[in-house]
């Protein structure tokens, strides 16, 4: 696979590198099973003192005009699959929130998919809604170098109000259970072609050359 940050992502870490004390909290829940990851400003990098950043941070009201001020805000909430919930999609984290400022969320993606990527399958779409905003990210995730896309299959016998439509969609790889995972969003987009969406797969990236250099910039806390 091709090595180096994707130059769109580079990018977007040039400019946070460009802000004094903008960073990015890891904060990793209970056993793994997920994660949140949010931009914050940085007070004490050693002893991991932050604070948080909100709305009013990135923007400010001036005569009925909205103007940037330059500091980012948002963040990712991502989730494992569960067996009785989604299905076993292939061990993978899927994301259960996301908001950022326009034009800083691929930076909290692509830490998200990295640390995804390292302790698990890696990293999918909600399984149930999906804006046109967030399919953009996933279809440049799909056409990627440095990103492998893993087609997962449909899952039968889900416990849910989407359940039964899922029953009526055959089956991939009927003989292997692990890649099963609910599809109701490529279903309920493509119909039988649900396969061609990049909905219906998990990402996942060997490197982790994003949170190296944010690390290395003392810029990213892991809690």
């Amino acid at each position: 696979m091709k090595e180096g940050l994707d130059p769109r992502i580079q990018k977007q870490l040039n400019a946070l590198l460009a802000l004094d004390d903008i960073g990015i909290v890891l904060n990793v829940f209970a056993g793994g099973d997920g994660a949140e990851v949010r931009y914050v400003r940085i007070e004490d990098y050693e002893n991991e003192q932050f604070s948080e950043l909100d709305e009013d941070d990135a923007v400010v009201r001036q005569n009925r005009k909205i103007i940037k001020t330059g500091i980012p805000y948002g963040g990712v909430e991502i989730s494992r699959a569960t067996e009785d919930g989604e299905g076993p999609c292939l061990n993978g984290h899927l994301v259960i929130g996301s908001k950022a400022q326009r034009g800083w969320g691929p930076l909290l993606y692509e830490v998200t998919l990295e640390w995804a990527s390292q302790n698990g399958g890696g990293l999918m779409p909600d399984r149930f809604s999906v804006s046109d905003y967030a399919l953009a990210v996933w279809e440049k995730y799909e056409k990627r170098p440095d990103v492998k896309p893993n087609q997962m299959d449909v899952v039968h016998g889900l416990d849910s109000r989407y359940g039964e439509m899922l029953n009526d969609f055959p089956q991939l790889t009927p003989d292997n259970k692990a890649d099963d995972c609910d599809q109701t969003v490529p279903i309920n987009r493509r119909s039988t072609d649900w396969p061609k969406s990049p909905l219906s797969k998990i990402y996942s990236k060997d490197s982790t050359d994003t949170i190296k250099a944010l690390q290395k910039a003392k810029r990213l806390l892991v809690i």
